[in-house]
């Protein structure tokens, strides 16, 4: 298997699948005889093994997203850059606003949160 130095196509054996599973490599300059141009298109093909011998699987990926539905990121802070508690601890209520309140000593004042 030959690449581009910077790609990193998948080969690999996969176990849930039982069979290789390899990423289809595609020339980014559209010259596939010059093997450093080579890179993975994010399409798989693999080779399992039947009958004493490795068949050929042209696609081994069928899912396709439909449009509407692609995942999207869960930030965990809203519009204003504030945190919102629900999502990082899920299930749990939020817990109260913190309010600041003054505390005085020592000729000093100090700023506490509870």
């Amino acid at each position: 298997m030959e690449y581009k130095k910077d790609a990193g196509p998948r080969l690999a054996y996969d176990k849930d699948l039982d069979m290789i599973i390899v990423e289809h490599l595609v020339s980014e300059s559209n010259e596939p005889k010059k093997k450093w141009t080579l890179v993975g298109d994010g399409d798989y093909e693999g080779f399992k093994w039947k009958n004493g011998k490795w068949i050929h699987v042209e696609k081994v990926f069928n899912y396709v997203t439909p449009e509407g539905q692609e995942p999207l990121p869960n930030p965990i802070r809203n519009q204003s850059g504030d945190l919102m508690e629900d999502k990082l601890n899920p299930g749990e209520p939020a817990s109260p606003e913190k309010k600041p309140a003054k505390k005085k000593g020592k000729g000093e004042e100090e700023l506490l949160l509870y």
